[in-house]
């Protein structure tokens, strides 16, 4: 597995590359400590040729964030996808949000790494 940092001007590119995660399943997120939260998942790679990789997003500098329970993750819909930004700190949610604190699940970090 290799681990590359996401970088603000790649944010477009990764979303691309993975089909903006329409129909990915959360494996996992785990809090590593209180300002670190790992998530893991299953999507489509386009650069493999649409087939499925699993990942690991790795937000550090969380200041923010509304998680949801491992034992419910399978219910999560993704059928669109995830929302992600960057101005002064990544925004990230589980699905198409403007609002990003109104998602079900969000996290708000300084920093973010991506494990494929």
């Amino acid at each position: 597995m290799s681990v590359k940092p996401l970088l603000k001007k790649d944010i477009k590119e990764f979303l691309y590359r993975f089909d903006n995660f329409l129909g990915a399943n959360i494996k996992d997120i785990s809090v590593i400590d209180s300002t670190t939260i790992e998530m893991s998942l299953e999507a489509q790679d386009r650069a493999l040729g649409f087939d499925w990789v699993e990942l690991t997003l790795s937000f550090s500098g969380v200041s923010d964030a509304r998680l949801v329970d491992n034992s419910k993750l399978e219910f999560l819909d993704m059928s669109e996808g995830i929302a992600l930004r960057a101005d002064s700190s990544f925004e990230f949610a589980i699905g198409s949000y403007t609002d990003i604190k109104s998602a079900s699940c969000f996290i708000v970090a300084t920093s973010l790494k991506v494990m494929v």
